[in-house]
């Protein structure tokens, strides 16, 4: 039999599509296609595929340029010249607002129920003062395209998030409807504000909460004027923000189905901001905090915003079916209008940002943990949790350091790993450039396709990769050194089954899978029989010929030797 041969290890590209045409719709098909282009992959391309299908788009990053002279030059003229007029409208303009829905409020408790006519009046006298207000941090302009449909045309409107000013550029163009996170109670005067918008409040943490909002948001988008008597109330148009996160306006990222799961056309809207010394965005991927953006916006000459109230889109019955279709379509129109991509990023990467902050990971640190964890979950068929990744994204930062980079001595330190021929094979097999060093891209992809698949077949083709020599060319059966699988049953540790802060879930570990599939090699061991085994003339030791199907089987009657290359979800906590 012919003897196999790994070769020298070659950099493996993958194609996810030519992008002809708008780069929001290329990324939007190859996002939505992941799964059934990596289909028949080996290991290493499903990791390649992985990496590039990723956006080199980081939407999470404040791009707030740092202070040179001129921008401390600006600072302090406009600081002495313009800023006191500016504060004489930036504070006595939230309290007039406040003030007015307040007493919008006054006498009005019942939040099932939309409100009179004169409440409403009051309430929309204070779009003047959010209007002043926005002047006072700098934007002069606010750009109108198109006009707001009336609600019985399209009960909602969804929206791009840039930023924590959003909310109040919208108030100042007509009197909407918004559903918010419940932590924006906690914001000075906020509580009055939010009742006098009515606003449908959510925990992000809760799913009841979040059954009860999708639940308000279909009653008060299907109720029609129809439905009430002549001169009753009506809810006003909803305005969602389907990301369910600020961006930096470089890219549009999944939308959630919350806005499309009534089925009722909806209005698109795109937020697009000009500025030239301060990024409103507030996001969690690096940038400074929400008091440096105010005083950057409070001093900066002039900024602008365009407002542009697209067409009513009208579902058809597919999309009425099918919330996560109706959702993209209406993304890729937005994408288009912006003249920005989309990407595959969605709110449990910026969880993932919010853990790293919480590790006290810098600013700048955060800037190279831009990671799509759908693009994992879709190509490698992941089944990865952010409390399960915050843990591999500590240990990255701890190991990588401000290079953002890992070796191979540090990959297995990270991992627990003993340096030998298979724990080798594990850095080749995840180094997807096979450049000697791992990008956070390529290590977060390795710790998935080893860690967390839950692909059966992808599972046993990556084992027989990393703990095999080669393979047969005639027969494809694969070879190993006995010496190599006696290095694996020595080592016996894995580094995270003695942590007590990663997270174990409750999933049937492989020594229990293995009695419910009795092995095939009730007859081979180390000591395999001479039928089984052939000797090979360039390596000493004797070798192993199996399928992958045997090598799998052996794993699972041997699983204490292959404990530090299990899930960690499988290993019982100690």
């Amino acid at each position: 039999m012919a003897q196999g041969s790994r070769g020298k290890e070659t950099v493996v590209t993958f194609d996810v599509g030519e992008e002809s045409g708008s780069p929001a719709f290329a990324s939007s098909t190859s996002g939505m296609t992941l799964s059934s282009r990596s289909d028949g992959l080996t290991p290493k391309e499903k990791l390649a595929a992985a990496n590039v299908a990723q956006s080199r788009a980081n939407p999470f990053v404040n791009n707030t340029p740092p202070w040179s002279r001129k921008i401390v030059i600006q600072t302090v003229l406009v600081s002495i010249f313009v800023l006191p007029l500016r504060l004489l409208l930036f504070c006595p303009s939230i309290v007039m607002a406040w003030i007015l829905d307040a007493i919008a409020n006054i006498g009005h408790y019942v939040h099932d129920e939309p409100m009179p006519q004169w409440r409403c009046r009051i309430v929309n006298w204070s779009s003047y003062f959010w209007r002043a207000w926005l002047f006072s941090l700098s934007f002069q302009e606010i750009n109108v395209v198109g006009t707001p449909a009336p609600r019985s045309e399209a009960p909602i409107c969804v929206v791009n998030h840039v930023s924590f000013i959003d909310i109040f550029i919208m108030y100042a163009c007509k009197r909407f409807m918004f559903v918010a996170k419940k932590e924006v109670t906690k914001i000075p005067f906020g509580r009055d504000i939010i009742r006098a918008g009515q606003t449908i409040l959510v925990d992000r943490t809760s799913k009841k909460s979040s059954e009860s909002a999708k639940e308000a948001i279909c009653a008060r988008a299907r109720q029609t004027s129809s439905e009430s008597a002549p001169g009753a109330p009506e809810w006003p148009t909803i305005v969602m923000f389907p990301e369910s996160t600020c961006t930096n306006g470089t890219a549009l990222i999944t939308f959630k189905q919350g806005a499309f799961i009534a089925g009722v056309p909806v209005q698109p809207i795109t937020l697009k901001y000009h500025w030239k010394t301060a990024d409103p965005c507030k996001v969690y991927g690096g940038g400074p905090g929400i008091g440096i953006i105010l005083l950057r916006m409070l001093t900066s000459w002039h900024n602008s915003v365009d407002v542009h109230f697209m067409d009513v889109y009208q579902p058809d019955e597919e999309e009425k079916r099918d919330a996560l279709l109706y959702s993209e379509h209406v993304r890729v129109l937005m994408a288009r209008d912006l003249r920005i991509p989309v990407t595959n990023h969605s709110y449990a990467d910026v969880q993932l940002l919010l853990a790293a902050q919480k590790m006290n990971i810098r600013g700048n640190s955060r800037k190279k943990l831009n990671l799509e964890m759908n693009t994992l979950t879709d190509i490698l068929d992941a089944n990865c949790s952010v409390e399960e990744f915050k843990f591999f994204v500590n240990e990255f930062h701890k190991a990588a350091g401000k290079d953002g980079e890992l070796t191979q001595d540090q990959l297995f330190e990270v991992l627990g790993m003993e340096r030998n021929p298979v724990t080798e094979r594990v850095f080749q097999l995840i180094d997807i450039n096979s450049d000697g060093t791992l990008q956070f891209k390529e290590f977060m992809s390795g710790v998935a396709l080893l860690y967390f698949s839950k692909d059966p077949e992808m599972h046993k083709q990556t084992l027989a990769e990393i703990v095999s020599r080669g393979q047969s060319s005639e027969t494809g059966r694969l070879y190993f050194d006995e010496a190599d699988l006696m290095c694996v049953a020595n080592m016996k540790s894995f580094a995270f089954s003695r942590k007590k802060k990663f997270p174990v879930s409750k999933m049937k570990s492989m020594m229990d899978m293995s009695e419910d599939h009795p092995s095939v090699l009730s007859t081979v061991s180390l000591a395999t029989e001479a039928s089984d085994t052939e000797a090979s003339p360039s390596s000493p030791p004797p070798q192993l010929w199996w399928t992958p199907d045997e090598l799998y089987q052996y794993i699972k009657r041997n699983p204490k030797d292959f404990a530090w290359l299990q899930n960690p979800s499988l290993i019982k906590k100690k």
